[in-house]
């Protein structure tokens, strides 16, 4: 077992020698599939006198494990080797080594390789050649790319509206994905494309110049390291960024770095520390309003903060930087061809918005601008979003009704041309048929009616894809194209939606078959009135009915593309399923059920959904969730942390046993929640969390984010548990304050209460403190004064705190 290439004459005596074991962990730490064979074989041979022992035995051996330390068991198959490798009589050269995936991962690698190296240098079983060679090979390697990304070649960027040279333009970005790996890009057509723009090299050059990163020292490699590793030898000295480090300062800038989003008010407040002379500064670090007001009036991003304030030129280090800088995210686009119909292509419409802001500026949206400006030959970071729920049916005669309004023709058009290629496939198979004399030559299946509703301004300016639409109903693949124009010289104003009810009479038929499937791609104000005339054409039930169906496929399109896909969850770590749960919503979470929204995800605070139906008293939900397999526990609580599961569970009688047997009241799941935490979000009743207070639960314990027991039920409305930790005496905040800065005079501070640190916005800090001044009046308590602390429920209640 080897890692890397064969090593060379005289470096073969390397492999015959030694055993080097790059080990990747899947799931909750099982070996990749890859490697079953090879355990299999080790497990058999191990002892005294078998083939693995004899292969191993004294023969120095290092692991070194690949896997990503969210999961609980992290790097295990890496443990599970080195074991394996230990019992079969070989002699460890290194501990195991693990590479992060969230963090530093490549430094990981470079590190271990030349201490591997060293070792056998040392050892007597490499040369120095070899050993630089094999560290040469590792480091000589490019800076790493985003590994869920990969990137596609432009190959003509062209406006589809002639020469439109107003605040709209609408471009069809033609990419090459013939050459990515697995023989080029798959997609489907409906699929979404995630794209990641860059920074422009004028904004890259400004900011670098801004933080002292000139010359060479902008394409020289770099890293963030902590500086408590200077005194502390066993800290690795490696601080946690949003992208992959090592790297250069210009890619960093130009790929990761999101110079073109609004500052943060914390990002603001830290800046400001670095400038005190500065009023103006300081007046915005002083007051989020204040804030609010500057960066919504100015529209202000990170790329403009020296230029708003020259001082700061210098003064800011590039580390507190990047740490404090958002990463670029990826913007969605709805694919726009047929894979079929265009092999080795993508095809993408994209709207170019350009705007003036009051100060006479102009802007224009940050990743429409960076495709409409790129050149053939030019790459760009993409990834394929498959959006199940957005497909045509597999039954090519079943009928087909898409509505759009301007760019939301754009997966349309992958429709009609996927149709196109169905039907020519379709002829070819009969023609082969008859010429080869089969029995059956009639197997050429006619596509079903394919209408095309499509919403613009007016048929001259902005008919996007006209000549294309109507090359396709002369082929067949669109039955029906109908229009509406609202602002047509000469013409009444119609909308999409004024189309559809106009000609019930038509899509009546249309839509009470069975097997038709309607698609609706636009605004969500559009999207709505469109909803309403189907429900008009149809009656109520029918309408109804097409949507429980899943043949309704604009609510599809809100739960699966973009930032809404299945498996998708919001800053609090709910999934839709949760949210459809809290809210009550029956028909949705069926909806989801049936197409495969997972089940028993916990959020985090470890609730799965049935957890929070039964929470919230909803029973039919409760029913629901149970009849599909819901549990009240997650499979990663009930198999990692039992303790936590007795209390999710309610199941006072284990809870009591596991207290008697000396379990750690103290110890954090995986959401970084002790067991009280859990009481206080679970079903548990005020019988658990006394039970876990009197065994000495810690009242004071904080979450990952700072969230203590108390805050926590009182975010979550849970009365009782309210009353319980309140006479037991727990408190509502942490008392630490977390400064930065070059001094103790310039340093800004952070309440480790915040509404960003605790998961929550400020609207819901405001609600948390409306719920303390509640249970103040119904508790008569005087804890509820220090509610105040909690983030600030204003920034300026805070800051008055914060003086006295």
């Amino acid at each position: 077992m080897t890692g890397g290439r064969k090593p060379k004459t005289p470096a073969s005596k390397l492999l015959r020698e030694t055993t080097k074991g790059p080990r990747s962990t899947y799931g909750p730490g099982a070996p990749p599939s890859t490697a079953n064979k090879f355990i299999a074989w080790l497990q058999k041979g191990i002892a005294a006198g078998g083939e693995a022992h004899e292969v191993f035995a004294n023969k120095p051996f290092a692991v070194l494990g690949f896997g990503s330390s969210s999961y609980p068991r992290y790097c295990a198959a890496a443990d599970s080797m080195q074991s394996l490798l230990l019992a079969a009589g070989g002699s460890p050269a290194l501990p195991v080594a693990k590479a992060d995936a969230l963090s530093h991962e490549e430094v990981t690698v470079w590190a271990w390789v030349r201490e591997l190296m060293a070792n056998l240098r040392a050892k007597g079983l490499v040369g120095a050649s070899a050993v630089d060679r094999a560290v040469d090979d590792v480091e000589g390697l490019r800076p790493a790319t985003d590994r869920f990304r990969e990137e596609a070649t432009i190959m003509e960027v062209k406006e589809l509206l002639g020469d439109n040279k107003g605040d709209m333009a609408t471009k069809q970005v033609i990419l090459d994905v013939s050459g990515l790996p697995g023989g080029g890009l798959s997609y489907l057509a409906g699929d979404e494309l995630a794209v990641w723009g860059e920074n422009s090299p004028e904004v890259v050059e400004a900011v670098a110049a801004a933080l002292g990163l000139t010359g060479d020292r902008l394409d020289g490699m770099f890293l963030l390291q902590n500086a408590a590793a200077v005194e502390d030898e066993t800290d690795s000295g490696l601080a946690t960024a949003p992208f992959t480090l090592p790297n250069t300062y210009r890619t960093v800038l130009t790929r990761y770095a999101a110079l073109c989003d609004r500052p943060s008010y914390e990002a603001v407040r830290a800046m400001a520390s670095y400038a005190p002379e500065e009023i103006r500064l300081r007046q915005l670090s002083d007051s989020y309003d204040a804030y609010e007001d500057w960066t919504s009036s100015s529209n202000v991003r990170w790329a403009d903060l020296w230029r708003e304030f020259p001082v700061l030129a210098g003064r800011v280090p590039a580390e507190v930087f990047f740490q404090l800088v958002p990463v670029i995210k990826s913007r969605h686009y709805s694919i726009s061809s047929s894979s079929a119909q265009h092999p080795g292509q993508l095809h993408l419409t994209v709207s170019r918005l350009a705007y003036t802001l009051p100060s006479g500026e102009r802007r224009a949206g940050f990743c429409s601008a960076f495709l409409a400006s790129r050149k053939p030959g030019d790459r760009v970071g993409v990834k394929v979003l498959p959006t199940p729920g957005f497909r045509m049916p597999l039954d090519p005669t079943a009928p087909v009704i898409m509505v759009a309004a301007g760019t939301g023709i754009a997966p349309f058009k992958s429709f009609w041309e996927e149709r196109r290629m169905r039907a020519a496939i379709s002829k070819k198979l009969a023609e082969a048929a008859a010429k080869a004399g089969a029995r059956n030559s009639s197997v050429e299946q006619p596509l079903g009616p394919g209408l095309l509703v499509f919403g613009c301004r007016n048929s001259a300016e902005d008919y996007l894809y006209s000549e294309t639409i109507t090359d396709a109903a002369a082929a067949g693949a669109l039955s029906h194209v109908l229009t509406a124009f609202s602002r047509e010289p000469g013409a009444p104003k119609q909308y999409v939606q004024d189309v559809v009810g106009a000609n019930g009479a038509m899509l009546g038929p249309l839509l009470r078959d069975k097997r038709c499937h309607v698609y609706v791609c636009g605004g969500s104000a559009m999207a709505q009135e469109v909803a309403v005339a189907f429900r008009k054409v149809l009656g109520g039930d029918e309408f109804t009915a097409l949507v429980e169906d899943s043949r309704y496929h604009e609510i599809t399109e809100l739960l699966d593309k973009g930032a809404l896909a299945l498996d998708s969850v919001d800053h609090n770590g709910s999934t839709l399923l949760h949210v459809a749960t809290r809210a009550g919503n029956l028909p949705l979470a069926r909806t989801l059920l049936d197409r495969g929204c997972p089940l028993n995800v916990p959020d985090a605070t470890g609730c799965t959904p049935l957890q929070v139906a039964k929470l919230t008293g909803q029973s039919e939900l409760s029913g629901l969730l149970e009849s599909h397999g819901g549990k009240l526990v997650s499979l990663l609580v009930s198999s990692f942390y039992p303790l936590h599961a007795a209390v999710m569970e309610g199941d006072l009688e284990g809870l009591k046993e596991a207290i008697a047997a000396g379990a750690n009241l103290a110890a954090t799941d995986y959401f970084g929640l002790t067991p009280l935490h859990v009481a206080c979000c679970a079903v548990a009743g005020g019988d658990v969390i006394k039970a876990l207070i009197d065994a000495g639960a810690p009242l004071g314990a904080p979450t990952r984010k700072g969230l203590l027991p108390l805050q926590l039920a009182l975010s979550l409305q849970r009365t009782e548990a309210v009353a319980v930790l309140q006479a037991a005496g727990s408190p509502l905040h942490q008392k630490t304050i977390v400064t930065a800065g070059t001094d103790a005079d310039s340093s800004a501070a952070w309440d480790p209460n915040s509404a960003n640190q605790l998961g929550m916005s400020v609207e819901e800090m405001k609600q948390l403190q409306i719920l303390g001044d509640k249970f103040s009046s119904t508790l008569a308590s005087s804890w509820v004064k220090l509610v105040g602390f909690i983030q600030g429920v204003t920034r300026k209640a805070y800051d008055d705190a914060q003086q006295k």
